[in-house]
């Protein structure tokens, strides 16, 4: 069965401090995609620290926001010999590529995940946009995040 939904988190705060996506994580799809979801082991070992409710409807009047991953070039020194190794270049070649203002300090809450292909930790940082009273469809990717579609707000 293909898992098709997207997670919203209503307690987020952006760019303030502490930034946070907050306590509440929920999850919009269909009635089956969720139920199967919810019969998977992805909460094992979590299960006693979380608070699962039924699947519920979404209801009358709800605004809608676009949740979509926002990816930030965070670490010169790591681009830096990524473009050494791709491209073969020098450390000096590099360095005047690669400036060290383009490095920039994202201020926006993130979930720290481990990519299944390498293993790496990596933060997956999450904005949303503003409220809209209009629904859009579109597509997810893997995390459940679009740049585009919208999940409804209440």
């Amino acid at each position: 069965m293909h898992i098709c939904w997207a997670p919203s988190w209503p307690n987020y705060i952006e760019r303030w401090h502490p930034r946070s996506l907050g306590r509440v994580l929920r999850l919009h799809g269909g009635k089956m995609p969720l139920q199967y979801l919810m019969e998977q082991p992805w909460l094992q070992g979590m299960r006693d620290h979380v608070r699962l409710t039924e699947v519920m409807s979404v209801p009358a009047g709800a605004t809608h926001r676009v949740v979509q991953r926002r990816q930030f070039k965070t670490n010169v020194e790591r681009l830096r010999r990524r473009r050494m190794r791709r491209k073969g270049e020098t450390a000096e070649q590099v360095a005047a590529a690669i400036p060290n203002g383009i490095e920039r300090r994202p201020n926006l809450p993130y979930v720290q995940l481990r990519s299944a292909s390498t293993g790496q930790p990596f933060c997956l940082f999450v904005d949303q946009e503003a409220k809209s009273a209009e629904a859009v469809s579109g597509t997810f990717n893997s995390y459940g995040l679009s740049h585009g579609a919208t999940v409804p707000w209440f």
